[in-house]
């Protein structure tokens, strides 16, 4: 029987080089506009944007009555720094109705679109969406009025920030409902200050000082410093540092960005000076480093086509930036080639590999390993289903994916050097590999972390005793999880809690094995 996660033949792609043409300049600095604008009078109107546009999807439809006098109203993709309310979470644009001095006599009616991954990911579907809407105040939610699938569509009072999202679902800890699934995490050779007689040690940072965005691009721990994505205002994006030994963090430059955000993206690249790449499609490949500016690439149009820029991984001592336009391209700098991937471009990881030279990415169903150098030995793996995360190893061990088959049930399938093909059925959406390369993963609505070995073995880590819907035991449910080169432990990224203001605010732990 062929396993699911088996290599199929390697793609010779030199006919695909030459077909490809001439491949678009990666670093034009021509923004397409995100905002949409429209003059309307007391007898209605409707804004929509262009399919091309960053902020495709949207639309705002004024009735008639809706305004005394003609006003030029607009619709602006935005990033709204404020956390939703503590059970919220992101699954879409966020944009800002202007202008503010206006004043609705009756309520518009506003549509965005929702990222359905995203709402999978939380087990819910898309009549599952709301609102979030702000003025200068708290978040308020608003209900879904109608909407189609991937869209969501509210009633406004009045012009402010708005975010589609949906209510996180709790979902009890099976270690609390099945003690027997609860055992430790099996011992490694690597010292980590841990002697805890339960196999492992739950640590808490100190609170960061830059708050990670609730949702957007990935975290990466490089040398026991964490990066991540900050937005000190509204429009504005920075790359926080994260000293994981000391608990401070510095920020390494903050970029204004004309349009939104994507709320998701691929991991954060970091190169060996510690500059970090964030990829944000329209917004381009976004290069930050201490003390100087930060720099776009990858964005803009150019002979008709937009640029959409996909993140950047380093392989070997080199950064190699990705970017769609008609097809998927891949850059050092100074040469292009496109990405031999025959699949639909949905969404992109890029992950170094243990493999020299090589890194992992995944593009919709399309999972491949592959190098700058020699693409005609790209392989591409053979995963059925919808992935929300990969991770690649630290050690030896190859490749891990977490899939999601259906919203019920989730498939974590590791592909080791040494045990060859494993597939778990776990429910987890995230996973990440140790020092060890042991592998973990979490779930998204359960306050606990789940591990794997190469010989077959898993279990459960309960990360609090509390029951669900306490505060409690939503503040430890994970967000992120990531391994940590070198040592036998994880960064956990948590809900966190704020006991003055009804706002999740996230928290940095540590899950250590044991000595």
């Amino acid at each position: 029987m062929k396993a699911p996660f088996g290599l199929r033949a390697a793609l010779v792609v030199s006919s695909l080089l030459a077909a490809c043409g001439t491949p678009p300049t990666p670093d034009s600095e021509e923004v397409p506009p995100s905002v949409i604008a429209l003059e309307v009078g007391p007898e209605g109107g409707e804004l929509v944007a262009p399919d091309d546009s960053p902020l495709a999807g949207v639309r705002l439809k004024v009735p008639a009555g809706a305004l005394s006098s003609r006003v030029k109203l607009s619709v602006d993709g935005t990033l709204d720094p404020t956390p939703l309310s503590a059970t919220a979470e992101r699954v879409g644009l966020q944009v800002v109705v202007g202008p503010s001095d206006v004043t609705f006599a009756v309520p518009v009616e506003l549509t965005l679109p929702i990222d359905t991954e995203l709402v999978e990911r939380h087990d819910q579907k898309s009549e599952d969406c709301k609102v979030w809407y702000r003025t200068n105040a708290d978040w308020q939610r608003l209900e879904r009025k109608t909407g189609a699938e991937g869209s969501v569509t509210v009633d406004l009072a009045a012009p402010g920030v708005a975010a589609a999202g949906i209510v996180s679902q709790f979902k009890p800890t099976s270690c609390v409902t099945n003690p027997l699934r609860c055992v430790v995490v099996p011992k490694g050779p690597q010292a980590t200050g841990c002697s805890d007689p339960s196999g492992y040690c739950l640590q808490k940072l100190p609170q960061p000082q830059h708050a990670p965005l609730q949702n957007g691009p990935e975290f990466a721990v490089v040398n026991r410093k964490l990066y991540y994505a900050h937005s000190p205002g509204t429009g504005r994006i920075s790359v926080a540092r994260y000293d994981l030994e000391t608990g401070t963090s510095v920020l390494l430059g903050t970029a204004t960005l004309s349009g939104n955000i994507v709320t998701s993206a691929s991991p954060i690249a970091v190169e060996a000076d510690g500059s970090a790449w964030l990829g944000l499609r329209e917004q381009g490949n976004l290069k930050f480093k201490e003390g100087a500016l930060p720099l776009f690439f990858d964005r803009g149009v150019e002979n008709g086509r937009t640029k959409r820029a996909e993140g950047a991984v380093v392989v070997g001592g080199t950064t190699l930036r990705m970017f769609f336009t008609d097809d998927l391209y891949f850059t050092n700098g100074s040469t292009t080639k496109p990405v031999p991937v025959p699949s639909f471009i949905f969404d992109l990881v890029l992950l170094p590999s243990a493999v020299s030279g090589k890194f992992i990415g995944w593009a919709s169903n399309a999972v491949f390993r592959m190098g700058f150098d020699d693409v005609a030995a790209t392989e591409l793996l053979d995963v059925p289903g919808s992935n929300f995360a990969v991770t690649s190893s630290l050690k030896t061990s190859g490749v891990a994916l977490a899939q999601n088959a259906t919203p019920a049930e989730g498939t974590t399938v590791w592909e080791t050097a040494s045990n060859g093909v494993q597939t778990f059925q776990t429910g987890v959406r995230m996973v990440a590999l140790d020092g060890d390369d042991n592998l973990y993963g979490a779930p998204v609505n359960s306050a606990e972390v789940r591990f794997f070995t190469e010989q077959g073995g898993e279990g459960v880590i309960p990360l609090t005793a509390a029951m669900p819907p306490s505060a409690d035991y939503y503040r430890m449910i994970p967000r992120a999880i990531l391994g940590v080169k070198n040592r036998r432990e994880v960064v956990l990224v948590l809900n966190g809690a704020n006991t003055t203001v009804p706002q999740g605010v996230r928290e940095f732990w540590l899950l250590q094995q044991a000595d």
